[in-house]
């Protein structure tokens, strides 16, 4: 069961501008996924912290608490 109407989730598709999600993607095969076996090799609270800087922070452009004018945290 979906949470979401297909149509809604379309609608908000067709909005996300394709050049933003290629170059994320692009950052996330450039920062995370050279770690990957590594990070398999951690206790998950080892990379929790991480997990937010790289995928957040790094790849989707978040700024984390503790930096100045954060919109995470």
């Amino acid at each position: 069961m979906a949470i979401f109407q297909k149509s809604i989730v379309e609608k908000y598709l067709n909005t996300l501008d394709e050049s933003l999600i290629e170059n994320a993607f692009d950052t996330y095969r450039s920062v995370y996924v050279p770690k990957i076996d590594r990070i398999r090799n951690l206790k998950e609270e080892q990379y929790q912290t991480q997990f937010l800087q790289d995928i957040f922070g790094s790849i989707l452009g978040y700024t984390i608490d503790p930096e100045a004018g954060y919109n995470i945290n």
